[in-house]
């Protein structure tokens, strides 16, 4: 008698397998129209041209824009958008910011070819030779002002370190586990939602909104950047220290 052979069946997919493949693999949709005000600078009504990002509010403008705006009014000291207070030297707030950049190059390729087309043929007709580089110079400092400042990392870099909240005071229910690799290196317009969006994905099994993050014991927003917090919160030349642990999310 031949002894019968079965081969073995592919494993198959349910409705509710299919519909998590389908919806991780869909591709969303934005309109133009519906982003379009962020790509403006709300100094010149046009397309954001080298953005610039103001650190303590994070409202971008053209570095041309935004370096007139400082330069030819000796008393405006906060952001034209929200008029947060900048200081006595507003333009030492404002640093570049490379993914805005990149989105508007992606999201606007025939804008930029054009602008580019038609300065091109400006300076041309004038008979002027074309700057090519239109960006702030940087200021030279002695080495032990530098050692000392406040401002952002070389490279717009934020090294921090970050671990889970321990202590007496801190309920178990709320501890969560230490990183891997608890030292970063950033951008430092790195948001707050997005480390703990990081966070939750290294520690599995909490979500991002179950997770919040502390600065010298105090809860910090979301909406922060990391250079917004080391500039208010942590006040020091050393490297910044960050807490994260389990908060209570009402059902």
């Amino acid at each position: 008698m031949a002894k019968s052979t079965s081969t073995p069946l592919a494993p198959s997919l349910d409705d509710s397998s299919c519909s998590v493949v389908f919806a991780e693999a869909r591709t969303e949709t934005v309109r133009m129209a519906d982003i379009n005000e962020f790509l403006i600078c709300k100094l010149c009504k046009g397309y954001l041209r080298n953005p610039y990002t103001v650190k303590e509010c994070l409202h971008t403008f053209c570095y041309g824009c935004i370096r007139g705006y400082y330069l030819y009014d000796g008393e405006s000291c906060s952001c034209p958008t929200c008029r947060v207070r900048l200081g006595a030297k507003p333009w030492t707030h404002i640093m570049p910011d490379p993914a805005m950049k990149e989105l508007t190059e992606k999201l606007l390729p025939d804008y930029s070819a054009k602008e580019e087309e038609e300065e091109r043929i400006f300076y041309s007709k004038l008979g002027i030779k074309r700057k090519r580089v239109d960006a702030p110079a940087t200021p030279r400092r002695s080495r032990s002002k530098t050692s000392g400042s406040r401002g952002p990392s070389p490279g717009n870099m934020t090294p921090f370190e970050i671990y889970p909240q321990r202590g007496p005071g801190v309920p178990l229910f709320l501890q969560l586990d230490k990183l891997h690799a608890p030292c970063i290196n950033t951008q430092a317009l790195f948001k707050i939602i997005h480390l703990r969006k990081y966070l939750a994905k290294k520690l599995k099994g909490v979500n991002p909104e179950e997770i919040e993050i502390l600065c010298k014991g105090v809860v910090v927003g979301p909406e922060y950047s990391l250079e917004f917090i080391r500039r208010t919160r942590w006040k020091e030349d050393s490297k910044m220290i960050l807490e994260y642990r389990r908060q209570i999310v009402a059902s």
